[in-house]
C-alpha cells in the first residue's frame, strides 16, 4: 500500500482537519502530522477543512508522498488577539478610553475566532497524490 504523510501546520490546537480516503476518516489538529496508507490504486485524497478554513485562505501543497496544509490567516488572527489581550492587561497607564477600545477589539477577535471555528460549515478540497 502507498503511504502518504499529511502535515497540518499551524498553532491553533482546536482547529480540526478531517481527511477522507476511501470512506475512512482521519482527524488532525494543529501542528500534527499523520501517516496514512492509501488503498491500492487510490490517488485522490479528499480533505474536509473545518472552521476558519471556510472563509480564509489555505495553502495546500502536494509532493509525491506528502500534503502540507498551512492556514495563514487563522493563526495570524489568533496571535494578534493574543498580543492585544496582553496589551490590555499590562498597559493600564495608557488611559481608560484606550483600554476600552483595546478591550472591545480583543472581544471582537475572540468572538470571531469562536464563530468561525465552531459555527461555520465545512469546505471540501480534493488533492491528487502523484
Amino acid at each position: 500500500m502507498p503511504q502518504l504523510e499529511i502535515v497540518r501546520k499551524g498553532y491553533l490546537p482546536f482547529e480540526k482537519m478531517k481527511v477522507e480516503i476511501s470512506g475512512q476518516h482521519y482527524l488532525l489538529t494543529g501542528g500534527k502530522k499523520q501517516q496514512i496508507y492509501l488503498p491500492e490504486g487510490e490517488s485522490v485524497v479528499k480533505l474536509q477543512l473545518q472552521g476558519w478554513y471556510k472563509s480564509n485562505k489555505v495553502l495546500i501543497t502536494g509532493t509525491s508522498q506528502m500534503i502540507i496544509i498551512k492556514p495563514f490567516v487563522a493563526d495570524i488572527f489568533y496571535i494578534v488577539a493574543l498580543i492585544l489581550g496582553i496589551c490590555f492587561f499590562y498597559f493600564d497607564y495608557l488611559g481608560l478610553p484606550f483600554r476600552i477600545f483595546l478591550g472591545t477589539v480583543v472581544l471582537i477577535h475572540i468572538a470571531t475566532i469562536f464563530y468561525f471555528t465552531f459555527f461555520k460549515s465545512e469546505r471540501y478540497f480534493s488533492c491528487l497524490v502523484v
